[in-house]
């Protein structure tokens, strides 16, 4: 009897092998990303200012993306992850079929009919709350 491992658990080991490999050894530019933003937050969090004590790779101005608020309460980002993970599940269907009736059905509900109702609303509670 021999044993057969999957193609997806070998894929899955051969990717495992060289990530670890880019990051063990090769990391000078790739893999050492998470380090450089820890590093970056870290100056920032201990008072140092970007650009004048430390370098950073970002154009002026490009900071603010990183300093965004984490939303209160944090059940809004979970409620966003959750919904975002069942539009994504949906594009299975489209992506498996794309002729069908129920393909393209989704692809107009979660294109422009569900975007556009969500820009109505944010443009909506803008005119509302000022």
């Amino acid at each position: 009897m021999t044993l057969r491992i999957p193609l997806a658990v070998r894929v899955f080991l051969c990717w495992a092998v060289l990530r670890w490999l880019e990051l063990a050894v090769g990391s000078g530019g790739f893999g050492n990303d998470l380090g450089e933003y820890f590093s970056y937050a870290k100056a920032w969090a201990e008072g140092q200012t970007p650009y004048l004590d430390y370098p950073i790779e970002y154009p002026p101005g490009a900071l603010g993306l990183f300093a965004v608020p984490l939303p209160e309460p944090p059940i809004h980002a979970d409620l966003n992850g959750i919904f975002l993970m069942a539009v994504a599940f949906g594009y299975v269907i489209p992506f498996r079929q794309p002729d069908s009736a129920a393909g393209r059905t989704y692809l107009w509900v979660m294109g422009p009919l569900l975007k556009g109702l969500g820009a109505a609303a944010f443009v909506l509670d803008h005119i509302v709350r000022h």
